[in-house]
């Protein structure tokens, strides 16, 4: 007949003799004895079990049951019963690196900003997570990036346990205004760091640097009183000098410096 449960036992001890005992169960501490429907996982099965003392050697087995019941055989032998157990497996639970955080989103926040956004990881491995290592590069695969490192603690955070907010604001240029940029976070917990999550591209925008070299130029010997001063000035110059979209205009302030009732104008000047 078919398949229809496993059995799995786990033990400090080498010939399972505490998983071959009456206190023995699924939820039992150190050792356990647990039988589970086929139907219970897809393929691979999968089965995690609790109450292990970290860095002690545990021995695993398994066994599939049909409808042929279990014989009992010679209790002094290596085995109570007829049944065929898989090879003896061991493992040494330790704590591990924190899983990747989840929900990672991210938004361009003015010109030289990213905004991001994410839930902490599910499982933290054993050991807190105290720490968010956040990258960014104009590369997808992050053959050239930039990384800060920043403290759990000092998170925003919308909610108690909810999702986790940084602004990553930088005065140097290694965020660049118009140009596609890739972000990606780790958790990292005393063991190490966790895998990345990555977002999608994000294109930072805002107000265009100034222009440069501005020269005011008035004529010096005219028939008729000079009213007229012409302005000319470089366009800001440079790799995201635009704020990261076109140029179309500028705008133009002028005054007097007497001492007078203030009196301000203004003009925009756009570009066809």
């Amino acid at each position: 007949s078919g398949v229809h449960s496993y059995s799995i036992q786990w033990d400090y001890q080498d010939d399972f003799r505490n998983a071959n005992s009456h206190s023995a169960s699924c939820s039992s501490t150190r050792f356990g004895n647990c039988s589970l429907s086929q139907l219970l996982d897809p393929y691979p099965r999968l089965y995690v079990f609790y109450g292990l003392t970290p860095n002690d050697i545990y021995y695993v087995q398994a066994a599939a049951r049909n409808g042929v019941e279990v014989q009992s055989i010679d209790p002094s032998g290596s085995s109570p019963d007829d049944t065929n157990w898989s090879a003896i497996f061991t493992a040494r639970p330790a704590d591990q690196k924190p899983d990747a955080p989840v929900l990672l989103m991210a938004y361009a926040l003015a010109r030289n900003g990213i905004k991001i956004l994410f839930d902490p990881p599910v499982k933290d491995g054993g050991q807190p997570v105290d720490k968010y290592l956040f990258s960014w590069s104009t590369h997808g695969n992050f053959s050239i990036s930039n990384s800060v490192s920043v403290d759990a603690s000092s998170m925003d955070v919308l909610y108690p346990g909810d999702t986790l907010i940084y602004d990553l604001i930088l005065e140097n240029p290694s965020i660049i205004p118009g140009i596609p940029h890739f972000v990606r976070v780790q958790a990292v917990n005393i063991i190490g760091s966790s895998k990345a999550a990555d977002t999608d591209a994000i294109i930072p925008s805002g107000p265009p640097n100034a222009p440069k070299k501005v020269l005011l130029t008035t004529l010096s010997v005219d028939d008729l009183p000079m009213t007229e001063t012409t302005v000319e000035w470089k366009i800001p110059e440079g790799v995201g000098s635009d704020g990261g979209d076109n140029i179309d205009g500028y705008l133009i302030k002028w005054w007097s410096g007497r001492k007078s009732p203030e009196i301000q104008r203004e003009t925009e000047v756009r570009l066809v």
